[in-house]
């Protein structure tokens, strides 16, 4: 960057601008004040100083862009997140359902109509068959 004068003298400015809006300056005003505060040696002083209007819009612009993309970004991540969510209660109530199907049929089978009319209506009791036999229903828990 050295070997390049306007580069190095726009990566200046950027880094003042950026010090100054750490310091809670609006990014108008931290664009002014840098280009005053510009040393007289620099190449790009007179067109900044020409064209400031222009300098600030394209500034805001290209920071408004930014806070653009990063929001979208955040909403994509924020959609992306509740659709994973939604998705996986589907698949937990349909993998829900198979279990207590399946332990269900197997008590029926097992003439264990008692403890099948139990489980219906005790969740806890269900949790615990399914849990004893989860093997034979071959149920991952």
């Amino acid at each position: 960057m050295e070997a390049c004068k306007p580069l190095n003298e726009y990566a200046w400015l950027i880094d003042r601008i950026r010090n100054y809006q750490d310091k809670m300056m609006n990014l108008d005003s931290a664009v002014d004040k840098v280009i005053d505060e510009m040393p007289e040696s620099f190449l790009l002083k007179k067109f900044l100083e020409g064209n400031r209007a222009e300098v600030k819009m394209m500034f805001l612009t290209e920071y408004d862009e930014e806070k653009h993309i990063e929001m979208e970004r955040e909403e994509s991540w924020e959609e992306g997140r509740i659709e994973g969510r939604e998705e996986g209660r589907e698949e937990g109530r349909v993998e829900g359902i198979l279990c207590t199907s399946k332990l269900l049929n197997y008590l029926w089978k097992n003439g264990r109509n008692e403890d099948a009319d139990r489980a219906v209506r005790d969740i806890n009791y269900m949790k615990e068959l399914m849990e004893k036999y989860k093997d034979e229903l071959l149920i991952n828990l």
